[in-house]
């Protein structure tokens, strides 16, 4: 059965990450809820939700600072020039730093299987590669991929189309140490919107897949954490609970692709995350 997952736009995330980072998660809930509800009803472009995205960042960045000037003054009422120091460069420069910080990630959560965090792949188990005779795959001329791409482009942060892991058939494995041992709390797949795919189908997508901590990279059992289903016309980040809390600890997971979206070739993934909290 497949698990749920978090239908909310990526942009909660965000919302979710600025609280906890920079305000109290008691203050301005409520028009920051309302500001994210407006972006999520959005029915326009990505270019223009994006631009919503972006305008709304400002607005809940410019609060907090306004709030912070408040709660700072009668601290310390000889730094009366406090509430001229910030300017307009200053603003533009805090709401850079917050977005760059987000986006290191997207999601606003600690990401332990990627690759520069330290994470890496261990195995593949007996998933194949695709690739075409000449090393590149491609569609009308475009190349979706070339032999370049390994297994290691699932925890690697660029995700642009055609960088992803393609491996034949829809069922594939994926065993990964993860950067510290944790107890996982969730995880993110990521695929390209079909918007940004040359074919213009993502029908190679990942469908239903489960994920397992493991003891040892032999360990062909494991704990079953969860079992999801990655919803090919939903949001191309899509964040999954672990179904299976557990006392033990894993240094060690292992993705399982058990089908894709309808293609008979192949499947790839582009991006996955793994989350939780240090043992």
């Amino acid at each position: 059965m497949a698990g749920e997952r978090n239908t909310d736009s990526p942009y909660l995330f965000f919302h979710q990450w600025l609280n906890s980072k920079f305000v109290d998660p008691n203050k301005l809930s409520a028009e920051i809820n309302a500001a994210f509800e407006k972006i999520k009803t959005q029915q326009s472009s990505g270019i223009k939700l994006d631009q919503n995205s972006m305008n709304v960042v400002k607005s809940v960045v410019q609060h907090y600072v306004e709030t912070l000037k408040t709660n700072l003054n009668p601290v310390d009422s000889t730094k009366t020039t406090y509430d001229n120091s910030l300017t307009h460069h200053d603003m533009r420069r805090i709401v850079k730093e917050a977005l760059l910080l987000y986006d290191a990630d997207k999601t606003g959560k600690v990401d332990y299987a990627l690759e520069s965090g330290g994470g890496s792949i261990l195995s593949t188990r007996c998933s194949e590669s695709y690739v075409e005779k000449n090393g590149r795959f491609t569609v009308l001329g475009l190349p979706l991929w070339s032999d370049e791409n390994s297994p290691r482009t699932a925890i690697q942060p660029d995700v642009q189309p055609g960088k992803c892991w393609a491996f034949k058939g829809s069922q594939g494995y994926l065993v990964i140490q993860l950067s510290y041992t944790i107890y996982p709390t969730g995880f993110t797949l990521e695929h390209i919107p079909v918007s940004l795919s040359p074919s213009g189908s993502i029908d190679s997508a990942p469908k239903d897949f489960s994920v397992w901590g493991l003891s040892s990279e032999k360990d062909f059992e494991g704990t079953l954490l969860g079992r999801y289903t990655f919803e090919i016309d939903g949001e191309p980040l899509q964040y999954f609970e672990v179904q299976n809390l557990t006392s033990v600890p894993f240094s060690l997971v292992e993705l399982k692709i058990h089908s894709n979206h309808g293609n008979l070739e192949y499947t790839c993934l582009y991006r996955f995350r793994v989350h939780g909290t240090r043992a």
